[in-house]
């Protein structure tokens, strides 16, 4: 049986993440901004480039006037957060970038919840499905009231990323298991 997939491209992304001093293969945002204009040269489809809400304070400046709009992405799972407190973290870090970019349309391009930790970089009860759902839930409300775009990391589980350790956050992001089974708590809305 053949399968017909229509594709439907609404942007194109210089890079993702590939600025931050923890990517084994780092590009310079001079680099960046490089890609950006030509991207923009050779497709009619707005162009962007996707990292982290720090990177835009002083590191991407010059890719964030050159972009047709800015990216970023929102874990306060990563630095230990609660839900509420992540759930702030969020929206005071969205409105940092529209402070700094006022002219600009931002895309909350990542953010979302892990399911499981190890303990080694974000402490296990902070990591579970009620805390995922929560937090999910709540930004896509806050989201969808102020006509923000956003996608949420991820649709499904990735045990193949990282350590061999199952309870490593990186591998626990889905609102689904691998084999496509839905975690035991009901999410909002679909993911990308």
């Amino acid at each position: 049986m053949l399968i017909s997939i229509k594709m439907c491209v609404c942007a194109v992304s210089a890079g993702n993440e590939s600025v931050p001093e923890w990517n084994e293969n780092l590009v310079s945002p001079g680099r960046i901004l490089y890609f950006v204009k030509e991207l923009k040269k050779r497709t009619n489809k707005p162009v962007t480039y996707c990292d982290n809400v720090h990177y835009w304070q002083d590191d991407l400046k010059e890719v964030a006037r050159e972009v047709d709009f800015i990216s970023i992405h929102l874990y306060p799972f990563w630095e230990g957060k609660s839900v509420p407190e992540g759930i702030e973290s969020v929206i005071s870090g969205y409105h940092f970038i529209e402070s700094l970019y006022p002219n600009k349309e931002i895309v909350i391009t990542e953010t979302g919840w892990a399911t499981k930790s190890n303990h080694a970089q974000t402490k296990a009860n902070i990591a579970n499905e009620e805390n995922q759902k929560i937090f999910n839930n709540v930004i896509d409300k806050w989201t969808e009231k102020n006509n923000i775009t956003c996608y949420f990391f991820e649709a499904f589980d990735e045990p193949w990323k990282g350590s061999t350790d199952p309870y490593e956050p990186e591998k626990n992001w889905g609102y689904y298991y691998v084999n496509r089974r839905p975690k035991s708590i009901k999410q909002s809305r679909q993911t990308t």
